[in-house]
C-alpha cells in the first residue's frame, strides 16, 4: 500500500504459518478493473513507444547543446519542467506492457492515470516551450544550435499531439463482482 488512498481497499486477516504462529496479513478487497476496450489497450501497447522515444530524444536533443537557446531562463524551465511528465509517460507505459489484467485500484492508478496525465501534461507544456522557444528567436539574436533546438521543440509538439489522443485507449472500467446467490430450499 502506497498511500492512505488505498486503505480501504484492504483488510487485515490473521493466519497461522507452518511454525504456528499468528501471522496478520493485508488482503486486497476492493474492486478489480480492466481495459475499456483490449484490443485498443493492446494496439496502444505497441505504438505509444515510438512517439514517447521521440519526445524524449526530442527533450535530451533540446538540453544537451551548450547554446544561447539553453542559457535562456524562458527556455529552459519549461523544458525542465516537462520532464516529469515524461517521466510519468514512462512508467504508465513500462507497468502497462509488465501487467496483466485484472488490476487492483492502485494498479489502475499507476497505468491508465500516468498515461492521461503525462500525455495531456506533455502536450501543453511542449506547446509553452515551443512558444517561448519563438520568443529567444524573435527576440534573442538566435546562432549556432538554436534554430536546431527550436526545431526539436517543434518536434516534440508533434509528437505530444500523437500522444494525445492515444491516452483513451488506456482508460479501464470496474469489473462486475456477481453476488453470491442463495439457494431456494
Amino acid at each position: 500500500m502506497a498511500s492512505k488512498k488505498y486503505v480501504k481497499d484492504y483488510r487485515l486477516e490473521d493466519r497461522v504459518n507452518s511454525k504456528g504462529k499468528v501471522r496478520r496479513e493485508a488482503h486486497y478487497c476492493g474492486a478489480y478493473f480492466t481495459y475499456q476496450n483490449p484490443e485498443a489497450a493492446a494496439r496502444l501497447a505497441r505504438r505509444l513507444p515510438i512517439p514517447v522515444i521521440g519526445a524524449t530524444a526530442c527533450t535530451l536533443g533540446t538540453l544537451l547543446p551548450a547554446c544561447g537557446y539553453m542559457r535562456a531562463w524562458y527556455t529552459t524551465i519549461p523544458m525542465v519542467v516537462l520532464l516529469p511528465s515524461l517521466y510519468m509517460l514512462w512508467a504508465g507505459l513500462c507497468r502497462m506492457r509488465a501487467a496483466e489484467p485484472p488490476f487492483t485500484r492502485e494498479r489502475r492508478d499507476r497505468i491508465a492515470d500516468r498515461i492521461a496525465g503525462g500525455g495531456a501534461m506533455l502536450l501543453i507544456l511542449s506547446i509553452i516551450a515551443a512558444l517561448c522557444g519563438g520568443a529567444y528567436l524573435i527576440f534573442g539574436g538566435p546562432q549556432g544550435w538554436d534554430y536546431g533546438c527550436f526545431a526539436m521543440d517543434l518536434f516534440r509538439v508533434l509528437f505530444a499531439a500523437l500522444i494525445f489522443p492515444m491516452r483513451k485507449d488506456a482508460a479501464m472500467v470496474e469489473l462486475t463482482r456477481e453476488e453470491p446467490r442463495e439457494e431456494a430450499t
